[in-house]
């Protein structure tokens, strides 16, 4: 945080661009491309021009009209009011709450054929539920530590 209270604004053009690579790039949708073939490129252009260039400009738009903290619940709490912007956010909060346990049980389910073809699927849920643990805690530890005044440096990832 910085002397005013405000968060300082750290993501470059290149950190959000490489982190939106990564998000929709993983392990489930490579494989998938992988099996339907050439014809992944011909609608991976489509996408490009039909959802990510619009979604990207509809961002960039709302954010530089909107600057202030608070991203899509600020842009929905100004345009329709208080009630839908909490539900904004909270659709947006559950939708991360389902889907990151379900890529660390593909991301378990697929190291266990590679490295342990005879673990069961308990065993792969139980390693599937430690990521999303360790993964809220990596995400938490900054800002605790933060709020007791302790040095967040040692949380980067």
């Amino acid at each position: 945080m910085s002397s005013e209270g405000k968060f300082r604004r750290v993501l470059k053009y290149w950190d959000l661009f490489l982190f939106n690579i990564c998000a929709i790039i993983v392990l489930d949708t490579v494989a998938s491309s992988a099996a339907i073939g050439m014809q992944t490129f011909f609608w991976w252009f489509i996408s490009l021009f039909l959802f990510f260039i619009p979604y990207g400009l509809i961002t960039a738009e709302l954010g530089s009209a909107w600057p202030s903290e608070g991203g899509i619940y600020v842009w929905v709490k100004e345009a329709f009011g208080e009630k839908l912007a909490v539900m904004t956010s909270w659709l947006y909060w559950v939708n991360v709450a389902l889907w990151m346990p379900s890529v660390y049980i593909l991301f378990s389910g697929t190291l266990s054929k590679v490295f342990a073809p005879n673990l069961d699927i308990w065993s792969q849920t139980i390693i599937a539920v430690v990521m999303t643990w360790l993964t809220v805690a990596a995400g938490i530890m900054p800002i605790l530590l933060q709020a007791s005044g302790g040095d967040n440096r040692c949380c980067a990832l």
